[in-house]
């Protein structure tokens, strides 16, 4: 089976106070954009993970499909599979990417063995591999709150939008920028309608990252220049988008130094 999983955005992300378990609230928007990885698995006489496209860093053996294979395993014992990613969406971007592919494994795996879990059976499960999963087993615009597993679904709309995403290749640790941010309550913030309110909306970790990393400022600059409505950093970095109510035709160039896309949003 194929599955090609999907990247996010955070539209706003305000981070409070640290929690008892190490982790931080937030409150953010996450909205699901048309940047995919490509995602195989198929029935094979032993378990294998292949990766192709960009190099993920550290063992294999840790990879966040595995661990989601071997999380269904604990279950209910699961025959082994082949698994192979072709990776796409750029990693310590703050897109989910990882967290994405994790989910479509439990997805697939679930499709494919006929396991019957719910897509909220699904959720717990995935929260186990990390804060973003559960958010990719819905894939639907959400107030997320808590670490990141309280999910409510809201009517956001950017259907007919162009999302330009810029990548400057600046990895930014999570731990590192989680240092950097947090200790308050988390303000009341409005949420998305079928129109959203980018007035209300903020990314607390852009301040730092911006100070830390003068590029990325410039790259938001850059796109506020070519006519974006809105501009911010997602999650912790370093992936910049501006928010266009058309396609701003841009040259190859445009970004020197970062990769972008120009997305359509439907």
């Amino acid at each position: 089976m194929i599955r090609f999983p999907n990247a996010k955005v955070n539209l706003s992300l305000r981070v409070g106070k640290k929690r008892d378990d190490g982790f931080h609230e937030i409150s953010s928007i996450f909205y699901p954009i048309p940047l995919h990885d490509i995602l195989e698995i198929t029935p094979s006489e032993k378990l294998v993970f292949h990766n192709s496209g960009l190099r993920i860093p550290g063992n294999p053996g840790d990879n966040l499909c595995l661990k989601a294979y071997q999380l269904l395993s604990r279950e209910k014992h699961l025959p082994p599979v082949k698994i192979h990613l072709h990776k796409i969406i750029p990693m310590g971007a703050g897109l989910g990417g990882g967290s994405s592919d994790a989910s479509s494994v439990l997805i697939v795996l679930n499709e494919l063995f006929k396991l019957g879990f719910s897509n909220k059976e699904l959720q717990t499960f995935s929260s186990e591999l990390g804060s973003d999963c559960p958010f990719f087993i819905e894939n639907k615009p959400c107030h997320v709150q808590g670490r990141g597993e309280i999910l409510e679904p809201i009517e956001a709309d950017l259907q007919g939008w162009t999302l330009v995403l810029v990548y400057p290749s600046i990895h930014i640790p999570t731990g590192q920028a989680y240092l950097h941010v947090g200790g308050n309550e988390i303000p009341d913030q409005a949420l998305v309608g079928s129109q959203p309110d980018f007035g209300s909306m903020r990314n607390d970790f852009q301040p730092w990252a911006e100070k830390e990393y003068p590029a990325l400022r410039d790259i938001g600059k850059q796109l506020q220049s070519l006519g974006a409505e809105y501009v911010s950093m997602s999650g912790s970095g370093s992936s910049y988008f501006g928010l266009f109510r058309s396609d701003p035709g841009l040259s190859p160039d445009q970004f020197s130094g970062s990769d972008f896309w120009a997305l359509n949003l439907t």
